[in-house]
């Protein structure tokens, strides 16, 4: 679940206790984490394949997921690397991939993904 405030770090407890009043002082918000939501906001309404496109899992081992949005003959790649080391996965664009978000290293069909991170590709 994602609740109001998590996208300037306000934490809170279990339901019920999940969120008290949110704090309006934007000094206390965590400006970073705010940018990156609005940044993923906008990938999203920026890629019609991510909102409306057939969901596929292409690869998940231990803390690497990968899953493919498709619609019609637009492909978007995701993947979630949440261990704290370098993971891989392996995806056949037939040609070099276009970077929407994240910091991956491209080797061929070989995807390396840093510690602790999401990529975006298409």
């Amino acid at each position: 679940c994602i609740y109001y405030g998590d996208e300037v770090g306000v934490d809170g407890g279990h339901d019920p206790d999940c969120r008290k009043a949110f704090p309006w002082d934007e000094a206390k918000w965590d400006m970073d984490l705010l940018n990156y939501a609005k940044a993923c906001i906008a990938l999203r309404k920026g890629q019609k394949a991510l909102r409306r496109g057939e969901y596929k899992r292409v690869h998940t081992e231990d803390d690497l997921m990968v899953f493919a949005r498709t619609l019609k003959d637009d492909t978007v790649i995701t993947a979630f690397n949440a261990s704290n080391t370098n993971r891989h996965f392996e995806y056949d664009f037939g040609r070099t991939p276009k970077i929407l978000f994240g910091t991956p290293v491209i080797d061929g069909n070989r995807i390396t993904l840093p510690p602790r991170s999401g990529i975006v590709l298409k």
